[in-house]
């Protein structure tokens, strides 16, 4: 019976410390959000379907 008592205080005693150890409070502010710079080949930012990218890496190839 002891035994059973002890391990759920453990388990109420872990529980308030991970909660108060990840508290939203302690978190830096978010950074802003970057626009991304436009690239001069593609200002549309369309992808050609005739242009594909690259299918698959074969890395077995020495």
């Amino acid at each position: 019976m002891k035994n059973k008592l002890f391990l759920f205080t453990m388990f109420i005693f872990s529980v308030l410390i991970l909660q108060t150890a990840c508290s939203k409070d302690d978190l830096p502010p978010p950074e802003e959000v970057k626009k991304e710079e436009e690239n001069p080949d593609n200002p549309d930012g369309k992808v050609d379907p005739a242009q594909p990218t690259i299918a698959y890496v074969d890395y077995l190839t020495p």
